[in-house]
């Protein structure tokens, strides 16, 4: 896939992207201020932070570097929180 071109967003990639907000907000950081530090505009931050798009593994890098944050770290925390919120099967 080109990088920032749109797939179908799974639980893993909200989940992620909240993970970035919420460091973003521990810090008081803006979209804006992402954007003036990184490659990306900000449609592409928008749409990345609201995990319409999925990030690359090179955004995911960059953005985690501005924030001071390991994207393993991230990944943890977004696989933790996506299968905590998906829907349990029931068994009969």
């Amino acid at each position: 896939m080109a990088r920032g071109e749109n797939s179908d967003p799974t639980p893993m990639t909200r989940a992620a992207a909240a993970v970035i907000r919420a460091q973003m907000n521990v810090l008081q950081i803006t979209q804006a201020d992402r954007v003036r530090d990184t490659s990306m505009s900000q449609p592409m931050m928008s749409r990345l932070l609201k995990g319409y798009n999925v990030f690359d593994l090179a955004q995911l890098d960059e953005v985690c570097a501005l924030l001071k944050i390991d994207p393993a770290d991230v990944l943890v925390r977004a696989r933790e929180n996506a299968t905590s919120r998906a829907p349990r099967h029931q068994e009969k």
